[in-house]
């Protein structure tokens, strides 16, 4: 009888540790792919800047720039700072609400990138 007991008493910890346990490693988890996500974005807006600029330094308009720019990430917003020259801002929201927890940091980010091309027009 005393067996029984203490093997009951066992499941109860276990469940108790797994609690424990799972809450954190399921905040790291999710963490991990938030700002995984904020970073593929951070890259994704270089990129869409680099085309826009050289849409830019070709002679395209200002609209064809936020056509390319936007055909490579929709939402994002292309300003022409000169000739071959484009600044491209992308507002993201995180999926979780853990970046609440960090000071200064919101739900939503603005992500920023520039592209410079020599102009050939």
């Amino acid at each position: 009888m005393g067996a029984t007991r203490r093997h009951q008493s066992d499941r109860g910890a276990a469940a108790v540790e797994f609690a424990l346990v799972l809450v954190p490693l399921l905040l790291i988890i999710f963490g991990m792919v938030d700002f995984g996500r904020a970073y593929y974005y951070k890259v994704t807006v270089g990129n869409a800047a680099h085309e826009g600029a050289r849409a830019s330094a070709l002679g395209d308009s200002l609209s064809a720039v936020q056509s390319r720019v936007s055909a490579i990430l929709p939402g994002a917003v292309a300003t022409s700072t000169g000739c071959g020259q484009v600044k491209v801002n992308y507002t993201y929201t995180f999926l979780t609400p853990l970046p609440a927890f960090i000071p200064g940091l919101g739900s939503t980010v603005t992500i920023g990138g520039q592209g410079d091309e020599k102009c050939y027009s």
